[in-house]
């Protein structure tokens, strides 16, 4: 662990501590065994930020500070702005899109240790519904699947052309699948439990451009060759150079150098989080458009309307 997890870790045994809790009764409300929690302690595991967020929510602490520094959770990842974009998103309120949104954790310093030095969890998928479909994306390495996936998903999004105030959101992954989508998180979704479907674990990114307006996206990282890879279901892009690129390097990287800035620079600020598709009170909502964003989808970058739209 470097100093920013020891010190992390550290807070978090304190608290756990002050509210009374054993290692035992921590490990329980986790759903893991006592030795976790204890090789955590201990500092002889880096814990996942799974782990990291179950303990935090047990421990009832949203935001936690390490040497006056945040990890940052929740609607507010990017910004107070972009917050109410977030809190105003077109899912159903009650849905796991928002559950996810209110879950994730905006990558920097303090939050990285977790994010790329835990242990990988995988989710037994045997039971889903779209098993048996995703073994048609299986092919002879896990790089060859995710182009095959990514391609299938891009493809979807781009022979569908219903109007936004007629097009409908969220769901199951099967009815996201059956209705046909181009919007970045119902995709992302599909193409992360098709992939945990294969045996890789996924996770969703969100990013935005914190220079531009309500200039968001949600894509998706995945583990395979031993490492994070980023990839894009919406555009089919799959950030890859000898390597999986993480979200984490993905900025630098000379393979988004290579798109427009527009979409390059989305990746200016990132957040994370932990997707568990087995999870019973996952809820499952469709959805229609909301006045918000279809206001929201009528002004352009500069604060002026759209050419032939009602204020």
């Amino acid at each position: 662990m470097n100093k920013s997890t020891i010190d992390f870790v550290n807070r978090m045994k304190s608290i756990r501590k002050e509210k009374g809790l054993s290692q035992i009764e921590l490990a329980k409300r986790c759903n893991v065994p006592q030795s976790t929690i204890g090789r955590i302690e201990n500092h002889s595991m880096n814990p996942s930020l799974d782990m990291v967020m179950s303990i935090l929510n047990i421990l009832n602490v949203n935001v936690e500070l390490v040497e006056n520094a945040k990890v940052i959770k929740g609607y507010d990842v990017f910004g107070k702005e972009y917050g109410c974009m977030l809190r105003n998103d077109l899912h159903d309120i009650n849905s796991i899109e928002h559950k996810l949104m209110q879950e994730m954790v905006r990558l920097d310093s303090i939050s990285e240790p977790f994010l790329y030095g835990g242990y990988q969890i995988s989710y037994p998928m045997e039971n889903n519904i779209l098993y048996s479909f995703a073994q048609r994306f299986k092919r002879d390495n896990d790089l060859e699947s995710i182009k095959s996936l990514i391609h299938y998903t891009s493809q979807i999004a781009t022979n569908y052309n219903t109007p936004l105030d007629e097009m409908y959101f969220g769901g199951t992954e099967k009815e996201i699948l059956d209705r046909g989508t181009d919007w970045c998180f119902d995709l992302a979704r599909l193409a992360a439990v098709i992939l945990d479907c294969l045996g890789m674990t996924s996770r969703f990114v969100f990013v935005a451009n914190p220079d531009k307006a309500y200039h968001g996206h949600v894509l998706i990282e995945v583990f395979y060759n031993d490492s994070w890879g980023v990839v894009d279901p919406l555009y089919g892009y799959v950030f890859y150079d000898n390597t999986p690129i993480s979200a984490k390097d993905i900025y630098h990287s000379s393979v988004l150098q290579e798109l427009n800035e527009e979409y390059k620079n989305m990746f200016k600020q990132v957040a994370i989080v932990d997707y568990n598709p087995n999870n019973e009170e996952n809820k499952y909502i469709i959805s229609k458009c909301n006045k918000y964003t279809l206001t929201l989808n009528s002004i352009v970058q500069d604060g002026t309307w759209k050419l032939g739209e009602d204020k």
